[in-house]
C-alpha cells in the first residue's frame, strides 16, 4: 500500500501530520520512495535466519535496519526541504512506524507459516487453522442448559 494511502485510512495520523504542518496534497511525492525502501525491507525480512525473535534486543534493528530509516530521511529532507523541519520530523516518524509494522508483519507471517512445515505439530497447527476458519474455536464446549 502507498504512503499516501495509509494517510488517507488512518485519520489520526494524518490529522496530527497536518498538525505539523505539512502539507498533506504533497505526501504522494513519497511514496515510490517508500515503496521502493519498503520492498527492499521485505527481501531484508526474507532473508534473516530464522532464530529471530521478538524478545532479542536486536530484533528493531534486524528487522529494519537503521540505514533505510536513514535514507528515507534523507529523502524526505531533500523533497520536502520547504516544509518545516517539525512537519519532516513528523512525516519521517510516521513513515518510520509504518516500514517496521509491515516488516513486523512480514516476519510474523513467515514465522506462522513455518508453524504448518513442522514435521510433528504441523498437522495439529493445520487443523487449528481449518477450526478457527470454520468458526468452531469459537464454540462452548459445554451446553448451558
Amino acid at each position: 500500500m502507498k504512503l499516501s494511502e495509509r494517510f488517507l485510512f488512518n485519520m489520526a495520523d494524518a490529522y496530527v501530520l497536518q498538525c505539523s504542518g505539512f502539507p498533506m496534497e504533497r505526501i504522494a511525492e513519497l511514496d515510490n520512495v517508500n515503496l521502493q525502501i519498503e520492498e527492499s525491507l521485505f527481501m531484508n525480512v526474507c532473508s534473516l535466519p530464522p532464530s529471530v525473535i521478538l524478545e532479542r534486543d536486536d530484533y528493531s534493528k534486524l528487522i529494519t535496519p537503521g540505514a533505510k530509516l536513514i535514507e528515507l530521511k534523507a529523502e524526505i529532507d531533500l523533497q520536502f526541504d520547504d516544509v518545516s523541519s517539525d512537519a519532516r520530523q513528523c512525516l519521517w516518524s510516521f513513515a518510520s512506524q509504518y516500514l517496521w509494522n509491515k516488516c513486523n508483519r512480514v516476519l510474523s507471517d513467515i514465522n506462522h507459516e513455518k508453524r504448518f512445515r513442522d514435521p510433528e505439530l504441523g498437522e495439529f497447527f493445520r487443523l487449528w487453522e481449518e477450526a478457527k476458519k470454520q468458526g468452531l474455536w469459537n464454540q462452548p464446549l459445554l451446553d448451558d442448559e
